[in-house]
């Protein structure tokens, strides 16, 4: 059956976005596996991923909209942006899908899309901040360390009496201490004139 966060209501309102190729993990889904189209939280629509059941191996998903009944309140509105979610149905997950083209919704649309690709979405870069060592698809947040050069005021009085150039993941002189700061006041103390 239809899995359980892919359940919606059929809506007068409709568009249908078409995807040449959905893949997980670099590999083309299953006959079992569904993709699902969202706004926001609510499931707008969905179909089993079947492409030989499909027209030339193309398959679509009905993505429908707010029609003025309760049952499709939430439901897209014209230019608003859908999201797509793969399920794996010999894993039981769902998976965030990306489309290679973000098209937003009119009624009776029916955008080609050439590819959906989900997996665990993430940095993969092994010497970056926020490496996800369960990434399978590397989505471009990777961030690096920062270099700031901090000074060091410690008898407040605008004049700093040391630097340092301080690498970190997400540097802030602050953590170099209470009196550090990236800014160097009024210039360098002078023994004896400051």
């Amino acid at each position: 059956g239809t899995p359980l966060e892919f359940v919606f209501t059929q809506s007068t309102q409709q568009a249908f976005y078409y995807f040449n190729t959905v893949i997980l993990d670099g590999v083309d889904i299953d006959a079992n596996d569904w993709v699902g189209a969202f706004n926001g939280e609510t499931c707008v629509g969905a179909s089993q991923w079947d492409t030989n059941l499909c027209g030339g191996g193309v398959c679509e998903v009905p993505v429908f909209g707010d029609d003025g009944y309760p049952a499709t309140e939430g439901y897209m509105l014209p230019g608003y942006l859908p999201t797509f979610k793969i399920y794996d149905a010999s894993e039981t997950i769902y998976y965030n899908g990306i489309p290679s083209e973000e098209v937003p919704w009119m009624q009776f649309e029916t955008p080609i899309i050439d590819i959906l690709s989900g997996g665990v979405f993430g940095c993969m870069d092994e010497t970056a901040c926020n490496y996800n060592n369960i990434a399978t698809e590397d989505d471009g947040s990777c961030e690096y360390e920062d270099t700031l050069t901090c000074y060091d005021d410690v008898d407040d009085d605008g004049y700093y009496n040391d630097s340092h150039d301080h690498t970190d993941c997400y540097a802030d002189c602050i953590d170099l201490g209470d009196s550090w700061t990236d800014s160097s006041g009024n210039g360098p103390e002078v023994f004896g004139c400051t």
